[in-house]
């Protein structure tokens, strides 16, 4: 098999140089310029392969920097958003923080308000205690000097009464001394009837022998003369004292 193979490429190339034009002639001449036009066609098909190859590479290349940037930019900006949401959460853990501190420090606030209410409360309370405890004394005490001061004038109104009544009494005892003595008197005193024209100096004159003792005459006589000594009536009874 092998040699059959041997034998076949042996054979192409004898063809292939049996159709080689001879050197010089005008086919080789126009051989050699058609296979100089088919090299450089060849050299500029591969030409331009090699350079649709390179714009290829370098298309691929921007492709692969412009996707390298871009996956690199995408990174960035990953990294930037984690670097973000990172900051976002410790931002958010931090103002969670500062929220629990401030609402400590307000659970604090109102306890310490809620207490000083309280506080305050209580002081007022104890306040209007002792306020009404000070008003009950103050009233016990005014009920109570009201009620010395109702005994006193109790006191005194019996006091002043037994006194009157002792005043009476001994006003009564003096004037039944006086009535009994008056009585007495009057049955050993004179009496003289007023006459038209008279007058107590004349009737002193009459009984005394001066007109100087119309006084003590008036005296006896003052209920039954009244307050004007001057002015006596006809028919009244006088008593002449002694």
């Amino acid at each position: 098999m092998a040699d059959e193979k041997e034998h076949e490429s042996l054979f192409d190339k004898l063809r292939d140089a049996l159709n080689q034009p001879l050197p010089g002639t005008r086919a080789a001449r126009e051989k050699q310029a058609q296979e100089e036009q088919v090299a450089q066609a060849t050299a500029a098909e591969e030409a331009a392969k090699r350079q649709s190859i390179q714009d290829a590479i370098a298309a691929e290349q921007r492709a692969y920097e412009e996707k390298t940037a871009a996956e690199a930019e995408a990174q960035r900006q990953r990294d930037a958003e984690a670097a973000a949401a990172q900051k976002l959460a410790a931002d958010r853990e931090a103002l969670f923080a500062q929220a629990r501190e401030v609402e400590k420090q307000q659970q604090a606030e109102a306890a310490a308000q809620a207490e000083q209410a309280r506080q305050a409360e209580l002081a007022r309370r104890e306040a209007e205690v002792a306020q009404r405890q000070a008003e009950l004394e103050a009233k016990a005490r005014e009920l109570e000097e009201k009620m010395r001061a109702e005994e006193e004038q109790r006191q005194r109104e019996a006091e002043e009464r037994q006194r009157q009544e002792q005043e009476a009494a001994a006003q009564a005892e003096a004037q039944r001394q006086a009535d009994e003595q008056a009585a007495a008197q009057a049955a050993q005193q004179r009496t003289y009837t007023v006459q038209p024209g008279d007058n107590l100096s004349w009737i002193s004159e009459r009984f005394y022998g001066t007109q100087a003792r119309w006084r003590d005459i008036y005296n006896a006589n003052r209920d039954t003369i009244g307050p004007n000594p001057s002015l006596i009536h006809p028919g009244q009874e006088l008593v002449i004292p002694d």
